[in-house]
Order: C-alpha cells, then sequence, then structure tokens
C-alpha cells in the first residue's frame, strides 16, 4: 500500500493496522452518503475502528469480536453462586468452585508469553481505572492501578490448574472443553466450539455472561487502496458485507456468531443460533480499544513481556514494570 501498488481492490485489517494504512485507504464517507448506506445499524464503538483520527470513515467495520465470561453454569448453581461481575468476585468464587481431586479448577487463562497475555494485562488496568498511555503519556502500567492489575492476575494463577504457566491459546481451550476448568474470559468467536457436543464436553451445561472485566475489542475491518483501479467494483463488495444481508450470510456461515450490526445480531435465526448475543452487545457497547498507534505492536510485545516475568516469578512486579516502561519510552521515540 505504501509503495502504491494497485494489485490489490480491497484488503482486510485488523484494528491496529487501521490507524497506519489510513494515508493509503479511500474514504467511504461520501460512497456512505451517495447510497444511503446504513451506518447508524453499526455498534457505535466498533464504527470508530474504521475511522482515521480525523474522524473520517477508511474502513468498515466487519467482525468484531470481544472476550466474554464462559462457565460451567451447573458447577455455579451447585454452590449458588452468580457469574462473578468484578476481578475481585472472580478472585473469591473461583477457589469455591474447584475439586483438584478430580483435576477440576475454578478458572483458567493464558500464564505463557502470548499476546493474550498482554490482552488480559491491558484489560485488567482498564478495570482498576488505569490506561495503556497517562495523560501526560507515561507508561500506564506505572502506576498504582498497573501494579494491581499485574498482581491481580498473577493471583488468578493459584485458581489455576499448576501447569497454567504453559497454557496458551489452545492449553486453555482444550482445558475449558475438557471440564477442566469451572470459569474463563475468553473470545466470542469460540463460542459455537462450546456448544459442539462433538468437541465439548461441557456442551449441555454451557453458561455465559458478559466479562466481569472492561473487555478489549478485536476489529477486522475491509478496506479500499486509494490506487485500486476497480473502486467501485470494491465497494459494491465492502458495502454488502458491512450491510444487514452480507452481515447475516458471514455471521452464520463464516464469522459464526459475531457482528458489527446491531441488526444482524438480534435478527431471530442469528439468536436462536448463537443465544448469547444480547451478553456479546452489552460487551461491544462498552469495550475500549487497544491505542490507536503505528508503534502499537512493539508496545505490545513489552507487555507480553513484562506480564510473563510478572506470572512467572521472573521479576518483581515493580522491577518488570520498570523494565517495561523504559522500553515503551524508547518505542514512542521511534
Amino acid at each position: 500500500l505504501t509503495g502504491g501498488s494497485s494489485e490489490y481492490d480491497i484488503i482486510l485489517i485488523d484494528e491496529p493496522w487501521v490507524i497506519g494504512l489510513a494515508p493509503n485507504l479511500l474514504s467511504l464517507d461520501d460512497l456512505v452518503a451517495r447510497d444511503k448506506f446504513d451506518v447508524k445499524g453499526i455498534i457505535p464503538s466498533v464504527l470508530t475502528v474504521g475511522q482515521d483520527l480525523n474522524g473520517k470513515l477508511v474502513a468498515m467495520p466487519l467482525s468484531p469480536n470481544i472476550p466474554m465470561l464462559w462457565t460451567q453454569k451447573d458447577l455455579l448453581a451447585s454452590k449458588n453462586a452468580k457469574p462473578p461481575a468484578t476481578l475481585d468476585e472472580v478472585l473469591t468464587i473461583a477457589p469455591t468452585l474447584a475439586d483438584a481431586a478430580k483435576g477440576l479448577y475454578g478458572w483458567v487463562t493464558v500464564g505463557k508469553k502470548d499476546v493474550q497475555v498482554s490482552c488480559n494485562a491491558v484489560m485488567f488496568l482498564w478495570s482498576y481505572g488505569g490506561d495503556v498511555f497517562k495523560k501526560d503519556g507515561g507508561f500506564g502500567f506505572d502506576s498504582p492501578e498497573g501494579v494491581k492489575a499485574l498482581e491481580t492476575y498473577k493471583k488468578l494463577l493459584t485458581a489455576c490448574a499448576p501447569g497454567v504457566l504453559g497454557y496458551a491459546g489452545n492449553e486453555l481451550l482444550a482445558a475449558f472443553k475438557d471440564g477442566k476448568a469451572a470459569m474463563m474470559g475468553w473470545w466470542a468467536s469460540n463460542g459455537p466450539d462450546f456448544l459442539d457436543a462433538k468437541q465439548s464436553q461441557v456442551a449441555n451445561r454451557l453458561g455465559w455472561a458478559p466479562l466481569p472485566y472492561v473487555p478489549q475489542r478485536g476489529v477486522w475491518s475491509a478496506a479500499i487502496p486509494k490506487a485500486s483501479k476497480n473502486q467501485a467494483a470494491a465497494w459494491e463488495v465492502v458495502k454488502y458485507q458491512g450491510g444487514q444481508e452480507g452481515g447475516l450470510f458471514d455471521t452464520m456461515k463464516v464469522n459464526l456468531g459475531y457482528a458489527a450490526r446491531y441488526d444482524v445480531l438480534r435478527d431471530p435465526t442469528v439468536v436462536a443460533r448463537f443465544p448469547w448475543v444480547e451478553d456479546l452487545i452489552k460487551g461491544l457497547e462498552i469495550c475500549k480499544a487497544r491505542p490507536r498507534i503505528v508503534q502499537w505492536t512493539a508496545v505490545d510485545d513489552a507487555i507480553q513481556t513484562m506480564g510473563s516475568e510478572v506470572l512467572s516469578g521472573q521479576s518483581s512486579t515493580q522491577d518488570a514494570i520498570k523494565k517495561a516502561s523504559d522500553a515503551v519510552a524508547r518505542i514512542m521515540k521511534t
């Protein structure tokens, strides 16, 4: 794109890349107005993903994913416990659901260095009132809220299986689908797998609720390069994908159970097949975004390293934060 190539007419972009690529993308505002495309049907927090820093729509949001709380609802019912609504409630409730003799633990999370470690750390930081960057531009984890977020993450490991420090996404999903974890926070996109009795032992007792901490959104959008020689045709495709008809097809056939539009998520066929969509909508309405900066990939890696060092005990919380803060300061100078 930056080289002016006309090879591609439509590209799919993950959320953090929109800002960096925006100067090379066709503005969609005039096309939206001309064709009276219903952007109001898109969930507002999701629509902003496709906008550049000046508020111009340069990408059409298609598939917004957020984590939700997934549970074995029968286990919670047996303890007269409601799904936790806060991180502190997770810390209280999760140990009461465990039965180590049966290989059952109250919570499962990612403990291995992985992008999900950064995701969790950032969500916990938001939930305690912090942000990745302070108002003065400093690193947001270098704060009481940041310390609490990381130490809460480490405490959660005590409610997990002993080998959780080796868990990335595949291990987490296997533990939950095998009935070895009573609860977890994980992406809505895996909901259909949890309901599939052929691969999930918890299919007939699956429960769900909004995430008990601030969810991070992950949205893929469709965009048209300025250099495209087929912009009119590309817009027809993007318009279809982003509209109700295309969104419904996509939600039922491709990205199962999640969509950018209210009219798609509340379609009776979607609700019948993916009964958690109202809780998904609640999360999408309050979700937060990773910083919209071109340096995000490098910053994210620094947060992963920091989180991994704290979880493994390789570094103290304060030392890991100091190291990450110095790394982020160097990154942001580039």
